[in-house]
């Protein structure tokens, strides 16, 4: 009897083992199902794995976007720096010519001043070139030597002088005007022999040239003709009968 108990013993282990196998076997064949919540070893990684590579494929989507965005504000601000710095070299170029002009205009106007004071300055010169005798002695005359001393000084602070010409001294068409030719034995051609009236600087631009009397040189000699005489005519009309 001790004998079956033993043997029944040993059956009932046996159909537990294979029913623990045969469980086993149904386990790793047919798939798991998940409840809501529950959570299984393994599984766990899986599921992780997906968020991570799309939130890292984002990642270099949304990188390679600043990247563009950046090559594109380079490029921009590349465009606004050209054109600022063409503007920069209008403006500049604008400036600069707005101050010539101005300055040029500016010239022009004192020169034109200056030369409606010149024949004042002549009539001056005339008259005390011109004066009686007695007439220095007189006391308003020194009044008018004031005066013609004073345009001198006006005319000297604006940078007004004179154009020194002297006798001999060859022509020059940017400073000196002919208002006469004449032979001269003494002076070559082209050469002037007397000044008629003054010129005038206003810095380096002339404000009036002088007008001065020309050379046209030595003047021709003249060669006499030979004289006829009575004879010779009558000679002349002999041989031509």
């Amino acid at each position: 009897m001790d004998e079956q108990r033993t043997d029944d013993k040993n059956a009932t282990v046996d159909f537990e083992s294979e029913s623990a196998a045969e469980a086993e076997a149904q386990a790793t064949t047919e798939p798991v199902e998940v409840l809501e919540g529950e959570v299984i070893e393994g599984a766990e990684v899986e599921l992780l794995e997906a968020p991570e590579a799309e939130e890292e494929a984002g990642s270099i989507a949304e990188l390679e976007q600043l990247r563009a965005e950046l090559v594109e504000a380079q490029a921009q601000a590349t465009r606004n720096l050209e054109g600022w710095q063409r503007a920069q070299a209008a403006y500049e170029n604008y400036r600069k010519r707005v101050e010539n002009e101005r300055e040029q205009w500016t010239a022009e106007a004192n020169a034109l001043l200056l030369s409606r004071l010149l024949p004042v300055l002549d009539d001056f010169e005339r008259a005390f070139g011109n004066l009686p005798e007695k007439a220095e002695e007189v006391a308003w005359m020194e009044g008018m030597q004031l005066v013609y001393q004073k345009l001198q000084r006006v005319l000297a602070l604006s940078d007004v002088r004179v154009i020194e010409v002297e006798p001999g001294v060859p022509f020059d068409p940017d400073f000196h005007q002919a208002v006469l030719s004449q032979e001269s034995e003494e002076y070559a051609e082209g050469e002037i022999i007397a000044e008629a009236q003054k010129g005038y600087l206003h810095g380096e631009r002339v404000l009036r040239p002088s007008m001065v009397v020309v050379s046209k040189g030595p003047g021709k000699e003249e060669v006499p003709e030979p004289e006829t005489t009575v004879e010779d005519e009558t000679d002349s009309e002999g041989g031509s009968a």
